[in-house]
C-alpha cells in the first residue's frame, strides 16, 4: 500500500475516536453491555500479535489480558506501534482502554486462515479468567 502511511485523506474517519455512524453505534453498545474484555481481530502479522489498548502509551487496564490470549496463543504480546513504526490513528483499542475496558487488537497470521484452534485457546483463556 504505497502512500498509505502518513497520509491524510478527507473524508475517510471522523474526528475522534468513534465518531462516525457504525462506530458510534459500536461504542454505544460497549457502553450498555459494559464488558469485561474486548477483542478485535485484524490482519496480518506473522505468527500472529496481541497488542493491548493504548500501545502507544503504557495501557491502563489492557496489558493482562494481551498477556492472557498472548500465553494461550503463542503470539507475540508488545506494542504494535513501537514494534511496527507505525501510528494508528483513532485506533478503538486506544481509546477504549482509556475509557476503563480492557482491549486487545489480535493480528492474526494470515489474511485468508483465522487460525481458528490457537485463537479458540485464547478465547476460552479469557473466558476462564473472567469466571
Amino acid at each position: 500500500m504505497p502512500g498509505f502511511v502518513g497520509e491524510l485523506i478527507r473524508g475517510i474517519g471522523g474526528p475522534q475516536p468513534f465518531s462516525e455512524p457504525e462506530t458510534e453505534a459500536l461504542k454505544e453498545f460497549i457502553e450498555q453491555v459494559n464488558p469485561a474484555a474486548i477483542v478485535f481481530w485484524e490482519a496480518r502479522y506473522p505468527d500472529g500479535f496481541v497488542s493491548p489498548g493504548r500501545c502507544d502509551r503504557s495501557s491502563n487496564v489492557s496489558f493482562e489480558l494481551a498477556t492472557q490470549y498472548g500465553q494461550a496463543t503463542g503470539y507475540q504480546v508488545d506494542d504494535f506501534e513501537i514494534d511496527t513504526g507505525q501510528i494508528l490513528n483513532g485506533d478503538g483499542a486506544n481509546w477504549l482502554d482509556a475509557q476503563g475496558y480492557p482491549t486487545i487488537a489480535v493480528l492474526l497470521p494470515d489474511y485468508g486462515d483465522m487460525d481458528w484452534a490457537r485463537n479458540l485457546q485464547g478465547i476460552l483463556a479469557v473466558v476462564q479468567a473472567g469466571e
